[in-house]
């Protein structure tokens, strides 16, 4: 991983950090802080997010946005469905034979699955 200043990091074990300064010609090259005890400390990394040489609960790791949708679902007979943006658009496009319509809520982190 190479950090880079248009994305979002925590630590290993959760804490949030923010960013300062990218400074590629020195050894920890990445300044910042990291929030802990309810307050904010000085902190620096390596390009590859590494917090010393040896692996470390500090270690950056990038947090990926989550997707949070919801959506509902026509459900008919021999497995067909319909997926609608909102209750009233499912309402709207049903068709003969509905059997039931579903509200689905998605939860998931950006590009999981793929």
């Amino acid at each position: 991983m190479i950090v880079s200043g248009d994305k979002l990091y925590k630590t290993k074990n959760g804490l949030d950090v923010v960013i300062y300064a990218i400074y590629k010609d020195q050894t920890c090259t990445i300044h910042g802080a990291i929030f802990e005890n309810k307050q904010w400390r000085p902190a620096s990394w390596r390009l590859n997010g590494a917090y010393s040489v040896v692996t470390s609960e500090y270690d950056l790791i990038e947090v990926k946005p989550r997707i949070k949708r919801t959506y509902w679902i026509n459900l008919y007979p021999n497995n067909r469905a319909g997926f609608y943006y909102s209750r009233e658009s499912a309402d709207a496009f049903k068709s003969d034979g509905r059997l039931a319509c579903q509200e689905i809520h998605i939860d998931c982190e950006e590009g999981e699955g793929l």
